[in-house]
């Protein structure tokens, strides 16, 4: 597998000023000698946007961004696969049927270790480069994707730090090499993202892009307060939670319905998708909601995720902005192929057709989609506060979020105050990649025994179970001389 995984691209932009880009040109690492690259800013910044733009690169059947995106929501219990007219794009994941050499195991590694290694390359040779400003925010900015790249991965394949910090972690490779290389135990592995994330967020302070498709300080601060979150270190998470927030302002129920998938006054990072991109049939919104002007069927890609009655059900107030973006149609919400349809993940030319197909094909697929939105940082505030007992600085910040979507304040305590807290972030952060992180983190059951659109006979899984960590993948174990079938996840040996 080192040849698929470890070798990877140093991906060279056409244009790198500007978030409004189409596909990078891509050429095998080993033709770009550290000398040629690395001799200026202007390289270094080449492969800088490479390593982002495995965001939006990929294999014939994904991007990197959809397991982000899409896994964490699928493998919960507020989100649908349905397996019609889609290939059967992740029905694996969501009926938690993975094996060591499936699609859904090897292609998020590949994506995130792709992204890794383009960092590690600028990080190996950032001392070429005279200080600088531009210097700082390239290797901030490296250190910072690498983390969250790595945040991803360890999410993913291992337990949590708060529960099995001894456990096997992932391959923490900080070189670009192709060594072979062991498991670094979850706490290890924590500890090299602490240090990295604030590193990053010193070397960002005032040095940090102005666009914000670019992780910024208050990116980096985000990415340190998801880190000290999992780590239940209340100290360090509202700290960088709240410098994360500095000079936000939420938006308001008019902005969060025509705002939520682009660059706005909540924005802490997102990634653009321009009409240039061709990502019509893969993109993010052509699996939640690309329908015609009357919202009758699919003009472009698969539309095979939908809503589950559970979060319906946590939607019952009309006074919640959020529930206005479940579809209606003649005063009913909207259901296709079993599920209910959403459209808080769209694009901005959704009722739009380029005329290139006879058939209605469109590529069309365009937005600035969040990765990262400061209710999120709220909700972390909450939830440290909560778990240390500093009751009034949880509800405070719950209610910030609660009261500007349109809910009354929430007044209770204790654990209720905690279940609250985790609701709030199944309405505020549903298709945005976080519920399966949240029930592991929370050391939480999953349970779709009562969901009627559920066909995935997961029915309910307890809490730490061993199926709640994907496989390592076995051509990773077979070419990593550092590892055995003894190193694979417990539910897979």
């Amino acid at each position: 597998m080192k040849k698929i995984i470890y070798i990877f691209s140093l991906a060279l932009a056409m244009t790198f000023n500007s978030c409004e880009k189409g596909f990078l040109e891509v050429a095998p690492s080993d033709e770009y000698s550290d000398a040629s690259v690395f001799t200026n800013i202007e390289g270094a910044q080449k492969v800088l946007t490479g390593a982002y733009d495995w965001m939006t690169n990929g294999w014939y059947a994904h991007y990197t961004n959809q397991y982000i995106f899409f896994i964490p929501d699928v493998m919960g219990e507020d989100a649908m696969v349905n397996s019609t007219g889609n290939y059967n794009r992740f029905v694996a994941p969501y009926q938690y049927s993975f094996t060591p050499s499936s699609t859904y195991s090897i292609d998020p590694w590949i994506g995130c270790y792709s992204m890794i290694d383009n960092c590690n390359a600028i990080l190996d040779n950032i001392g070429s480069l005279p200080e600088s400003g531009d210097r700082n925010r390239i290797e901030g900015e490296a250190l910072a994707l690498r983390t969250y790249a790595y945040h991803f991965l360890i999410r993913a394949y291992a337990k949590p730090v708060n529960k099995a910090p001894e456990s096997a972690g992932v391959i923490l490779r900080l070189h670009s090499n192709i060594d072979d290389l062991p498991r670094t135990s979850v706490k290890e592995c924590y500890s090299q993202f602490v240090s990295d994330i604030e590193n990053a967020c010193t070397l960002l302070e005032g040095n940090s892009s102005s666009q914000k498709c670019y992780i910024t300080s208050q990116g980096a601060h985000a990415i340190a307060a998801r880190l000290y979150l999992d780590l239940g270190d209340y100290t360090n998470g509202v700290k960088h939670a709240k410098s994360a927030l500095q000079g936000l302002t939420l938006m308001s129920k008019a902005d969060y319905k025509l705002q939520m998938c682009e660059n706005n006054s909540e924005t802490i990072w997102y990634f653009t998708c321009t009409s240039t991109d061709k990502q019509s049939f893969l993109s993010l919104p052509a699996f939640w909601w690309i329908c015609d002007d009357n919202q009758t069927y699919v003009k472009s890609g698969y539309s095979s995720l939908g809503v589950t009655s559970a979060l319906v059900n946590l939607l019952n107030d009309d006074a919640d902005v959020r529930k206005s973006l479940l579809v209606t149609v003649n005063g009913n919400l909207m259901k296709r192929n079993g599920s209910f349809v959403t459209s808080k993940i769209c694009s901005r030319r959704n009722g739009d057709s380029d005329g290139t197909s006879g058939s209605g094909t469109v590529n069309f697929a365009e937005g600035d989609f969040n990765m990262i939105r400061g209710s999120e940082m709220y909700l972390i505030i909450a939830e440290l506060a909560a778990d240390k007992g500093a009751e009034d600085e949880a509800r405070e910040a719950l209610n910030k979020v609660r009261t500007t979507r349109g809910l009354s304040e929430y007044q209770g305590s204790g654990n209720d105050l905690k279940t609250e807290i985790q609701n709030e972030r199944r309405r505020e952060l549903f298709a945005e990649g976080h519920r399966f992180f949240d029930i592991k983190r929370r050391n939480l059951p999953l349970d779709r025994s009562n969901i009627a659109e559920d066909w995935s006979a997961v029915g309910t899984i307890s809490a730490g179970s061993d199926r709640f960590e994907l496989p390592i993948p076995e051509d990773e174990i077979n070419a990593n001389k550092a590892l055995t079938v003894a190193d694979q996840n417990p539910a897979y040996k």
